[in-house]
């Protein structure tokens, strides 16, 4: 499995024989994190009793002895490697997603179609790594809209980023996933899980740069039963994301409750918490008083995190009470915070700050309240969000982060409509609508939103595009003036007027604008890009390669740091206009030297394969350009230029001849 060493034979035993003396004691290992005076009975329960550790002490001081190996038991066989033995169906990456050696981690979600012709029902999921130690774990969810392919498809590398999953969802009340260590999923049985044709499945890894580049490809077993489900589970999620816990903090504590409106079985649990979590717990508080323990976990490793399964499910009766209590250590003496020394710690994605999640998977008793769960979810959810108006707005950000921005502009027209004082949701809906291209509706929203609140400095820049949309420069540059009046410092602003200044050819405006506010954004690389832009439009050349070359070998410091495909785009697009500068000065060996890093920090950057085509054409390597052009025909079509704009750029026969033939499969 995913273990670094063997322990099946005596003598891999013997060799650390002290070792495992050492971290059985310490409960170290196995690595199993629930308390059993606090947690019902799991299944797979990784536990060794206090005897079993004694025997192991008293052997390991008796020089491990083997014992008669003749009377040994035969070791476990996995035939095909699969745990649960050969799947009906396994499904396979398209293609291998290559994780860079260094950076920060990576949410990446990847979209398998599901190859099945009738409907099937799903009683057991086997997860198979293939990458050791990459990833830190694997949520498996479906989508049967289409939208992650969709999705997929605008994004140039295999799968797409971010930790939000779009419309797919945990298959039919079931937390369906992989953690270093865990057996293979397997359905409570009566709830096998439905996947019908046309489903895709989305794989969320958690992926941890290990140092080295990585290729990861992991593979899924999918075993079916021939029964359809007899019970629907439900999941019910609590969960607390506004956290904000001082360095030196040790005992940050929260608790979350959720009413049960009906009777229900709690199958299993999924706890979720970062580094800095501590002792986290949960329980029912029933109708009587008494109170039934879920779990207990006093010491939270966020390297072995699981959900667990019931031996048997935990009634609750209607009218009880679920909490959950999570607790943090935010010091020096917690030996996993990843900041020394401590940092203050807020709510959020990366692993590096912190959430506080809960996922109970349960069954109604009855199947007939199910939709009274439903709508318990629904009122613990608006009451979290501090309002059905606010709840609304923050599904608006959920599902434009996702890049679905119909959905999106629902969810914000559904959050003004409830509190039509809520400035920020009319220009959220404004922003949908302007990226849509509605820039009608989206004008009508930034001017509500700024009749709510004028110094709203996202709407006043909103509106701003629209002016200069509308050729009305004159009134977006008003529009920016008055915000960098504000705040001297906004780099949208800032950049953007410049942009206004530039697209009316004055410059002097549009370059004074820029360096002056190099007082707020020297070190940022994405301003310097931009200033090297407009000093290269005003023929500055060795004052653009400056600013160019700054872009190119800096990070932005930040304490969100961009993505790492925006800081490739970033950077590939500093070496790309270095390079438009060199051939300028005809010096084109150090212009392909630059458009060759461009590509290989980004290979979809279209203009640099195109130029890179184009200068290996001229130069006589007729290899390199064909090479060049295939790689711009097997660009995505969202991002790829069209055939004709590429027969444009020579107007040479043989030149035409390549290109047909590298778009011939368009």
């Amino acid at each position: 499995g995913v273990g670094p060493f063997s322990l099946i034979e005596y003598e891999q035993v013997k060799r650390r024989s002290r070792q495992i003396g050492e971290v059985v004691s310490s409960r170290y290992m196995p690595p199993w994190k629930p308390d059993p005076a606090h947690t019902p009975a799991l299944v797979g329960e990784r536990r060794l009793s206090e005897g079993e550790i004694e025997i192991l002490n008293r052997w390991n001081e008796y020089g491990a002895p083997s014992g008669d190996l003749a009377n040994a038991p035969d070791p476990p066989v996995f035939e095909s490697g699969w745990q649960l033995g050969e799947p009906d169906l396994v499904l396979s990456f398209p293609e291998a997603y290559e994780l860079a050696s260094e950076g920060a981690d990576v949410y990446r979600n990847f979209v398998i179609p599901a190859p099945v012709s009738q409907t099937r029902y799903v009683k057991a999921m086997e997860f198979r790594p293939s990458s050791q130690g990459v990833i830190h774990h694997a949520v498996v969810q479906v989508d049967a809209s289409g939208t992650s392919r969709e999705q997929d498809a605008l994004d140039p590398g295999p799968g797409f980023n971010g930790m939000g999953v779009g419309t797919s969802a945990p298959p039919e009340g079931q937390f369906v996933g992989w953690t270093p260590g865990q057996v293979p999923h397997q359905s409570y049985p009566g709830t096998a899980w439905t996947l019908e044709p046309g489903s895709d499945i989305v794989v969320q890894l958690h992926l941890l740069p290990s140092g080295k580049v990585e290729e990861v490809s992991p593979r899924i077993g999918l075993y079916f039963s021939e029964e359809p489900p007899e019970r629907s589970s439900f999941v019910l999620q609590m969960r607390k994301f506004e956290i904000d816990i001082e360095p030196g903090e040790s005992d940050y504590a929260f608790e979350e409750r959720f009413d049960v409106p009906v009777d229900i079985e709690i199958i299993g649990v999924y706890p979720h918490a970062h580094y800095v979590g501590k002792d986290l717990s949960a329980y029912a508080q029933l109708p009587d008083g008494s109170k039934q323990w879920l779990f207990r976990i006093p010491d939270w490793d966020f390297n072995w995190q699981s959900d667990y399964r019931y031996e048997t499910p935990i009634r609750i009766p209607a009218g009880s009470t679920l909490g959950m209590v999570y607790v943090y250590d935010n010091s020096a003496e917690n030996p996993r915070n990843p900041n020394d020394p401590p940092q203050r710690v807020t709510g959020g994605w990366k692993s590096t700050d912190e959430m506080g999640e809960l996922s109970i998977q349960a069954m109604p008793v009855r199947e007939s309240d199910y939709a009274a769960l439903e709508g318990a979810q629904r009122e613990y959810n608006i009451r979290l969000a501090g309002g059905q108006s606010r709840y609304a707005y923050n599904l608006g950000n959920y599902f434009e982060l996702q890049g679905l921005l119909e959905k999106a502009g629902q969810y914000y027209y559904d959050a003004t409509r409830v509190e039509p004082s809520l400035a920020s949701a009319h220009f959220k809906l404004g922003h949908v609508l302007e990226r849509l291209g509605n820039s009608i509706g989206a004008e009508n929203a930034y001017r509500q939103a700024l009749a709510l609140r004028p110094e709203l400095i996202p709407a006043n820049i909103g509106m701003a595009r629209i002016h200069f949309l509308n050729r009305n420069d004159f009134l977006a540059v008003d529009q920016l003036e008055q915000v960098l009046s504000w705040e001297p410092n906004h780099y949208e602003a800032r950049l953007y007027l410049a942009r206004v200044h530039e697209a009316n050819r004055r410059y002097d405006q549009a370059l004074e604008l820029l360096e002056t506010g190099l007082e707020y954004h020297a070190s940022n690389p994405y301003y310097r890009l931009e200033l090297g832009k407009l000093l290269q439009q005003t023929a500055q050349g060795q004052a653009a390669l400056e600013a160019f070359e700054y872009a190119a070998n800096h990070s932005l410091e930040t304490r969100t740091p961009r993505s790492p495909k925006e800081t490739a785009s970033l950077k590939s697009e500093a070496y790309y206009s270095m390079a438009k500068i060199r051939l300028e000065s005809q010096e084109a060996d150090l212009a392909e030297a630059l458009l060759k890093q461009a590509i290989e920090i980004m290979p979809h950057h279209s203009r640099a394969l195109l130029e890179s085509a184009r200068l290996a054409f001229e130069g006589g390597d007729k290899s390199r350009c064909e090479l060049r052009l295939d790689q711009l025909a097997s660009l995505p079509e969202a991002i790829r230029p069209p055939r004709e704009r590429v027969e444009s750029v020579l107007s040479s026969t043989e030149w035409r001849s390549l290109v047909e033939r590298a778009f011939r499969a368009e």
